[in-house]
């Protein structure tokens, strides 16, 4: 069973080769980062982000030295930032940083000698190390590599092997590894095609080469959610009519935004009030007096509803309500079609999700997701339909919307590869949203 929870952790390792053509790579990989920690401080302020500069000569001790007490540090190896929550002090540290990089990075960091290549399997080791070793639960830890090396060894030295071993480790405990090309024609043939496959268990023939550009204008903006497997806000059964359902899972396309919270603090020494629900129940006395006989706490569980029928005072318990609230079980049920013209461009009431199948509970879910998303696009339909999203809520009219993936050939950006095939559940407006 999936566990989706935890934090998600991105550990930046930056190649000091990217100095040796000029200071303009390795600026625009520290400005790549720069709008990543700001863009992910925007979203969620609990992510994990560290950074480690690779192939450097010296290894300076970071700003909080006593985080790498637990961790074997390699050589060729310097850690500029363990795995920690973005904070103010260490915002200004990185900004400190980029001014004078251009000027103190040979200095500091330097390049590996003699030629610039230090042990990608030790490198990948440190990584894992901290990945493990950062103090909270992860559900999603990445490792990007930002470079322009198409090659961290020699093909036939044994290091060059050593690398490749590195990759079942990474596969193991389901750590991403992505490389970021920071020159357009990178080539992956020598070595990174070989070790993400590996790494990610796939065939060697699936694997595509990704657009380098695009990879780095993703990387840059965190409010995309790019592994929509391990993001998915739940699962549940479409049903489509009589012993006909198929098994579907859904996501957002955007991270939501976690706003502050609002809390009550104490003037004497600015303490955030700490409240608790307590539900007190009196019993008062039968002589008709308001003097009160006995007096209790309960639980939330064990509270009650009452309402007058009749002469009666009817007593409705917290269980036989919830009971009640939960008579289903989370689906969405089909209801038919329209075409898709009836649908208006703009009626935005909530944020608009993707579905997607997958045959975990009903084998043969992706066959029949597959000819219902085609059907709908051939016959330029939207399916209608009542989704309930979790347990207890509120059942919504929604709208299916066929998308499909953009081709090859297309000019396109990297916010058009938010999702494939599948369909886009957009909310249908109610009575009370509509103005007159």
């Amino acid at each position: 069973k999936r566990d989706y929870h935890g934090r998600e952790a991105i550990l930046f390792v930056v190649d000091a080769n990217l100095q040796t053509a000029g200071m303009e790579r390795l600026l625009e990989a520290l400005n790549i980062i720069r709008t990543a920690f700001i863009s992910g401080m925007l979203v969620n302020d609990k992510d994990l982000i560290g950074l480690i500069f690779a192939n450097t000569k010296h290894s300076p001790p970071p700003l909080e030295a006593s985080a790498l007490d637990n961790i074997v540090m390699p050589d060729n190896c310097a850690v500029f930032l363990p795995l920690r929550q973005l904070t103010k002090p260490i915002v200004e540290h990185y900004l400190e940083f980029m001014g004078g990089v251009e000027t103190q990075f040979a200095d500091v960091y330097g390049l590996a000698e003699p030629d610039g290549r230090g042990r990608f399997d030790l490198m990948i080791r440190l990584c894992i190390e901290m990945l493990e070793k950062c103090g909270k639960k992860l559900n999603n830890a990445k490792i990007a590599y930002l470079t322009d090396v198409s090659e961290p060894h020699p093909s036939n030295s044994n290091h060059f092997q050593a690398a490749l071993q590195k990759a079942s480790d990474l596969e193991g405990k389901e750590f991403e590894f992505h490389v970021i090309p920071m020159v357009d024609d990178f080539d992956y043939e020598p070595f990174y095609k070989e070790f993400i496959t590996l790494s990610r268990a796939i065939e060697l023939d699936s694997f595509q080469v990704p657009d380098a550009q695009m990879l780095r204008e993703i990387l840059s903006d965190r409010k995309l959610k790019q592994d929509f497997l391990r993001r998915c806000l739940g699962h549940f059964s479409f049903y489509l009519g009589p012993n006909l359902s198929m098994s579907v899972q859904y996501y957002n396309y955007f991270q939501r935004r976690a706003y502050p919270r609002k809390v009550q603090i104490l003037r004497r020494d600015n303490s955030v009030v700490r409240t608790k629900r307590v539900i007190t129940v009196q019993k008062q006395k039968d002589d008709g007096s308001q003097d009160i006989e006995h007096e209790y706490q309960i639980k939330v569980t064990g509270g009650w509803y009452t309402c007058n029928v009749g002469e009666k005072d009817l007593r409705i318990s917290m269980d036989q309500l919830n009971r009640v609230r939960n008579l289903h079980k989370p689906q969405m049920m089909l209801l038919g079609f329209k075409h898709r013209s009836s649908l208006p461009e703009v009626s935005y009431i909530k944020p608009a999700n993707f579905m997607y199948p997958d045959d975990q509970s009903i084998i043969g879910s992706k066959r029949l997701f597959r000819a219902l998303w085609e059907r709908c696009l051939v016959r330029d339909k939207i399916a209608i339909c009542l989704f309930m999203s979790k347990r207890k809520s509120i059942p919504r009219y929604v709208a299916l919307v066929p998308v499909e993936a953009p081709d090859n050939g297309e000019e396109k950006t990297y916010r058009s590869l938010l999702c494939g095939d599948g369909f886009k559940i957009v909310y249908l407006p109610e009575a009370k949203h509509i103005r007159h």
